[in-house]
């Protein structure tokens, strides 16, 4: 276990000390740890916790009460998610003290930590984290730390660590901010066939700012294709914003619908489409994809939809 934290960062900064790089997962494999789980987005949202898990109150008819981070930072990159699990003389206490100590020395700076009862409720770091950790929350360490990568972006490192029957299990983000986006969403035939068929498409490859409604540059191969979807002149459609069920009802909404807005403005301002046979709108929570109980299905339901009026 003891080499786990070094061997990871490591490979993150680099042979030479350059730059931070995504790890080779071959770099985790010790007689310390092992390798459960390795999954890879090639990009995508991630958010990052900044805050514990604090209990809200609904104050809305259509609010959920829950435990959720005070503070969020929604950053898109590469991710990738490892999944350790360490011998009955380890403890969750000397992995998190392990990674922050060799994540500081490689040159990474930790700019969140919590430790047990201060990290608030376990279960709804699950939602964030992974759902192959534990909720007893007597035992849970969370570390985030940071380091500068290609052309000014971050390289993040999150670790969220917790006994499960009697061992530590760590769950570790990787998240790559300077990793460009490949645009595999739907061409503008694809898209304007599917909507037809099926009422509605998931208008892929549309990414904001964290929190706001302002399109990132990434967005705009996905947007063109979008446009020429709807050059034909046929149709009249909405453009229709979701969000996940964290935060309150009247937030959702609003940022809903402002980035639904956003999309038809840039649609206009960038491409000269006519707007006139679009309409935004905002939902907020209300028509979840998946469920909202996991980081998963959370993720899934932050998107922005073409619908057939």
């Amino acid at each position: 276990m003891k080499r786990v934290g070094w061997l990871m960062l490591a490979g993150l900064m680099g042979i030479a000390g350059s730059a931070p790089a995504m790890a080779d997962p071959n770099l985790f494999q010790h007689a310390g740890a092992s390798l459960r789980v390795l999954e890879e987005k090639d990009y995508d949202n991630y958010q990052l916790i900044y805050s514990p898990m604090d209990y809200r109150e609904a104050k809305l008819d259509d609010d959920v009460s829950g435990y959720i981070p005070a503070k969020l930072e929604e950053v898109s990159g590469n991710i990738k998610r490892y999944v350790y699990d360490y011998r009955a003389q380890d403890s969750a206490l000397g992995v998190a003290r392990d990674f922050e100590m060799k994540a500081q020395r490689a040159g990474f700076e930790l700019v969140n930590q919590c430790d047990r009862e201060l990290c608030g409720d376990a279960a709804a770091w699950k939602l964030y984290m992974s759902d192959r950790i534990s909720q007893n929350g007597q035992n849970t360490y969370y570390r985030l730390a940071r380091a500068a990568g290609a052309s000014g972006k971050y390289l993040y490192v999150a670790l969220f660590v917790a006994d499960v029957n009697g061992k530590p299990r760590s769950v570790v983000h990787v998240v790559d901010t300077a990793a460009q986006r490949k645009y595999d969403g739907f061409s503008a035939a694809e898209l304007r066939r599917m909507v037809v068929a099926s009422g509605s498409v998931e208008l892929k490859g549309v990414f904001f700012e964290s929190g706001k409604s302002d399109i990132l540059p990434a967005s705009r191969e996905a947007l063109l294709e979008i446009k020429k979807s709807l050059d034909d002149g046929k149709y009249r459609y909405y453009i229709v914003g979701h969000t996940d069920s964290a935060g309150s009802a009247e937030i959702n909404n609003r940022l809903s619908l402002q980035r639904a807005q956003a999309v038809v403005r840039y649609l206009e301002n960038e491409f000269g489409s006519d707007v006139s046979r679009i309409e935004a709108k905002g939902i907020g929570a209300l028509a979840p994809k998946a469920s909202n109980a996991t980081e998963e299905g959370r993720r899934l339901n932050r998107r922005v939809e073409l619908v057939l009026r």
